[in-house]
């Protein structure tokens, strides 16, 4: 199992939540953590800029710190560290976001992400999650 990186920069990746692929998703509600999701969108382009669909995410929710911004709901206040690391929980996109990555890199990764979103199953998933989770 790889280690947690403790730098300020992998800390502060956490200020947006990362994605699961819909597999990873399933594990987190039967560990009980259903309540913890949100849901979040990646746009699909289609050739151009004006023909996309937006298909919907679902990923581990926000939270507001103290005296700071919105923070995945996963991240430990105290050690800054993702609580799912440890329990072999983490999303794809978490697990392989690296300090040393590029802005470019962490793009192609979120849109790898959101394409296994893009299918029945996704879907499917979001629909299931939305009557069990959402609260209107």
């Amino acid at each position: 199992m790889a280690t947690s990186c403790t730098c300020e920069k992998c800390q502060d990746m956490c200020h947006l939540p990362c994605w699961p692929t819909p597999y990873e998703t399933k594990k987190l509600i039967n560990e009980g953590f259903g309540d913890r999701l949100m849901l979040d969108s990646w746009i699909s382009f289609s050739g151009n800029f004006f023909d996309y669909r937006r298909i919907n995410v679902l990923c581990p929710a926000t939270k507001h710190w103290p005296n700071c911004n919105s923070r995945c709901i996963f991240q430990d206040i105290d050690t800054k560290l993702c609580q799912l690391h440890d329990l072999q929980l983490k999303p794809l996109e978490g697990r392989m976001a690296d300090c040393k990555n590029s802005s470019q890199d962490g793009i192609s990764l979120r849109n790898f992400v959101g394409t296994m979103w893009d299918s029945l199953e996704g879907q499917e998933l979001v629909s299931e999650w939305k009557r069990t989770f959402a609260h209107d």
